[in-house]
């Protein structure tokens, strides 16, 4: 081989790992954040510019957590209607990843002040479908608000509490009542994609060194 192809060949070979280096130095922002008095941290997110690196082509892209315990939930609002978010659930210590394509995420510790309370929503505050169980939020991990028809005129979709809990090596969906059927189509769990989970674990070390 020739001096300039051996030239040649070498700047390739450190173009092509500069190129790699600064993909996977690309991490997401922290744009806001806090942690509450009940330890429940809430952080909006600057998505990296690259597209292939997005999880969330939404500007509402956020995450709730207890820092210490592992488990996750990140969060993509759809700017059209909740129906449309996508939320996942990761576990890092038990290596659980879980994609659910509806809700909207509350920290549990305003509902347990208050139970009764009148839910944020684009025209008008909704109502809860149903009190909320309270043996069911402390013992969950996190809660989601889904929003569902309602029978009322004036008011025709309230907020279904829904119940998550990470343990046995799962995430089990529970609603008033007791744990959700796998056939439920409406809170059915979806698995994540091997693309999905690598940048989900890249926004996690952003979040193991973030601090309020």
């Amino acid at each position: 081989m020739s001096i300039i192809c051996k030239k040649l060949l070498l700047v390739l070979l450190i173009t092509w790992t500069s190129m790699g280096l600064v993909q996977n130095a690309i991490a997401y922002e922290v744009v806001s954040g806090n942690c509450s008095d009940a330890n429940e941290c809430v952080v909006f997110l600057k998505n990296p510019v690259p597209t292939q690196d997005k999880l969330c082509n939404s500007s509402d892209f956020s995450v709730t957590w207890t820092p210490g315990d592992g488990k996750y939930l990140i969060q993509c609002r759809s700017s059209g209607s909740d129906e449309d978010n996508v939320v996942w659930i990761v576990d890092s210590n038990a290596r659980i990843f879980a994609r659910l394509n509806y809700g909207r995420f509350i920290k549990k510790s305003v509902l347990e002040k208050t139970p009764n309370m009148e839910i944020p929503d684009k025209f008008r505050s909704r109502s809860l479908c149903s009190p909320i169980d309270m043996s069911m939020l402390r013992a969950g991990d996190f809660v989601l608000l889904d929003k569902r028809p309602a029978d009322e005129g004036e008011n025709p979709y309230c907020y279904a509490p829904v119940y998550l809990m990470l343990k046995g090596g799962k995430l089990v969906v529970s609603i008033n009542g007791g744990s959700a059927r796998r056939s439920d189509p409406d809170h059915a769990v979806h698995s994540v994609s091997a693309r999905d989970k690598q940048l989900l674990n890249r926004l996690l070390d952003v979040l193991r060194q973030w601090h309020p």
